[in-house]
């Protein structure tokens, strides 16, 4: 069942690809928290994967009140899906390999100019950086959210700029993928927390080197 809508209803966010489902629909979380549910035609015509950054033009999820499902239970329903970044892996870090084959131009030196002095800043957090950062902090038998992970390495890593244009958002992004990857690959444990019991959705995922360290701080908090 269709249900109208006026193209002044369609919202457009940023936001993080968050779930693809065994049958084959797909769920996405905006900036502000907000899920929106992705049919499954349009997960397999825009090429989604869990941990993408995406841009997502939406409306308000009507529902069909003949057939319950888990798509009813959410706010949004998405009609266009643009990705932006693909598993926190920067674009320039994929034709670098190219870019570096290419011979150097001979260039003849110029005689410098004497410049004004500038404040030098600091320089971005790269993947391989971003591994080996996150690896550190799991050494230590750290547990908690991709945000902690974030605030551990702000406090860890005064030199490195976290921030970005964005206010951190896409290095949160990049932990968040990250950790999802390493949780795929077996290095670390994974608990995803409900505050209801009959919530579809996790509220948040908790990390840990060990399941057993995730559930001794878990009943003891």
């Amino acid at each position: 069942m269709s249900n109208y809508f006026n193209v002044e209803d369609v919202i457009i966010k940023d936001g993080v690809v968050s779930n693809i489902t065994r049958n084959g629909a797909g769920f996405i979380s905006t900036k502000d928290s907000e899920d929106v549910f992705v049919p499954a035609r349009l997960v397999e015509t825009s090429h989604i994967e869990m941990g993408d950054s995406v841009t997502v033009y939406m409306i308000k999820n009507f529902g069909d009140s003949l057939v319950k499902s888990i798509n009813d239970t959410v706010p949004y329903r998405a009609l266009r899906v643009v990705i932006n970044r693909r598993l926190g892996v920067d674009l320039l870090d994929l034709i670098k390999p190219a870019v570096e084959a290419v011979p150097a131009p001979v260039v003849t030196p110029v005689p410098e100019v004497p410049e004004a002095t500038e404040v030098s800043e600091k320089p971005k957090m790269s993947s391989a950086m971003l591994r080996t950062a996150v690896d550190r902090v799991f050494v230590s038998g750290f547990i908690g959210t991709s945000a902690m992970v974030h605030a551990e390495l702000m406090r860890d890593f005064p030199d490195i700029d976290m921030m970005h244009d964005d206010a951190g958002l896409r290095v949160k992004m990049d932990i968040s993928s990250l950790l999802h990857r390493m949780h795929d690959e077996g290095l670390i444990a994974l608990a995803r927390i409900c505050t209801t019991g009959d919530q579809k959705n996790s509220s948040y995922s908790v990390y840990g080197t060990t399941a057993k360290g995730l559930f001794s701080a878990i009943i003891g908090a």
